[in-house]
């Protein structure tokens, strides 16, 4: 198993606002069906690293998995191209969740992309990065230079973290130069909204985690789940705090497949929103033990992002197996215990530039998803949340109730 891994806005507080909304009633175009609730529970503004919430197979606060919305999270990761994230802003842009509230999702940034390491406009991209989170999406920590490793020191997380703080936070100029690599202006986000972090290929280490909640940073996102053997996909863990750790860290640590790395210890109060493995089909696993020898055809699983399932280094999936893989996990899930289904994206990934796929084109890449989107949309309980919005859930959660 490998793990790879815009118009000036007012960005205030304001912009929380639709995470009080009440979810109405829904139909499920196929079946009829009807689900009711508040499954948006008002934002977390201030976070004291108090919660303690162990690892566990079953919902939160005593609820059944038919109580609970199955929360689908779409994560994009570097966001380094601006046709890339114009599509990603337009598939959430054109649906709405069964309950009429907008679909919302999370974009972890990648400074360098603004700065010298600039493959598209920077001056076009902070604009686009203003636009993702004054449409309702979160914006979260992904680093500034993509080159962290498990061997990164307490002053190396520092400075990614602390970096990356500063360059979304700089000052908004809407009259700079085309093509101003020197980061003298950024995006001009709140701080405040920037509380999500995942580290680069998911190459993290314990030193990392002290470093988050020193500098107010309430979640990461980047660590495994659902490798351990007695897990399918209709019972992996609900997110949880790492006052005992992470399960799949320790279970992939134990494996030996985190060569020269510990498992991650004790950090009270801090949030993890694991990044779960997919699940594929058992029609199309011989296929893919042809093409990546020490894939394991019993369980099906691969970690959870488009690298591993579409490039050439990996399992180099054609459009149906993609959209087959991502339908196939979502299913288990609604079978199961409705864990949130997390999915690590990249939007850089869904624009013609981006050529390591050999399988699948850019537009087959695109329809994929869109597909399997309007798929899950079709489910009455699913809601596509943002991670910051299924982190205020998780601390105040509400029951769904379906006919």
């Amino acid at each position: 198993m490998t793990s790879i891994t815009g118009a000036p806005y007012t960005l205030a507080l304001s912009l929380l606002a639709p995470a009080l909304l009440l979810a109405c009633s829904s139909s499920n175009s196929q079946g009829g069906n009807t689900c009711r609730g508040t499954t948006l529970a008002p934002p977390t503004m201030a976070y004291a690293f108090t919660d303690k919430v162990a690892p566990s197979a079953n919902p939160p606060r005593g609820l059944r998995p038919d109580q609970v919305p199955q929360f689908v999270s779409i994560s994009w990761d570097d966001n380094s191209r601006v046709d890339g994230m114009q599509w990603a802003l337009g598939l959430a842009a054109a649906r709405k969740n069964p309950d009429g509230t907008p679909v919302n999702m999370t974009f972890f940034m990648t400074t360098k992309f603004i700065a010298r390491d600039a493959i598209t406009d920077p001056k076009a991209l902070k604009k686009l990065w203003r636009e993702a989170l004054a449409a309702g999406h979160e914006v979260a920590l992904h680093s500034v230079t993509h080159e962290t490793n498990k061997s990164a020191d307490t002053n190396r997380w520092t400075e990614e973290l602390t970096g990356t703080i500063d360059g979304l936070t700089k000052a908004y100029d809407e009259n700079e130069e085309s093509w101003d690599t020197s980061l003298k202006t950024g995006p001009g986000l709140p701080r405040e909204q920037l509380v999500g972090w995942r580290t680069p290929s998911l190459e993290t280490n314990d030193q990392l985690m002290p470093v988050l909640k020193a500098h107010g940073v309430w979640y990461d996102s980047s660590l495994e789940e659902g490798f351990q053997d007695d897990q399918d996909g209709t019972d992996f863990l609900w997110p949880y705090t790492l006052d005992s750790g992470s399960p799949g860290d320790a279970f992939l640590a134990a494996q030996g497949t985190r060569t020269e790395k510990a498992p991650i210890t004790r950090h009270a109060g801090l949030w993890e929103l694991p990044v779960y493995t997919f699940i594929t089909p058992p029609e199309i696993r011989a296929a893919l033990k042809y093409r990546v020898n020490w894939f394991d055809e019993k369980s099906g699983k691969i970690t959870g992002f488009d690298f591993n399932l579409l490039t050439h280094s990996m399992f180099q999936m054609n459009k149906a197996e993609f959209l087959a893989t991502l339908k196939y996990t979502l299913d288990q899930r609604l079978r199961g215990n409705r864990a949130p289904f997390l999915i690590t994206l990249h939007s850089d990934y869904y624009s013609p530039e981006f050529t390591y796929a050999p399988n699948i084109t850019s537009a087959e890449r695109r329809a994929a998803v869109e597909e399997f989107l309007d798929y899950a949309l079709s489910k009455p309980e699913v809601r596509v949340r943002s991670y910051k919005e299924l982190f205020d859930w998780m601390r105040s959660p509400a029951e769904l109730e379906c006919d």
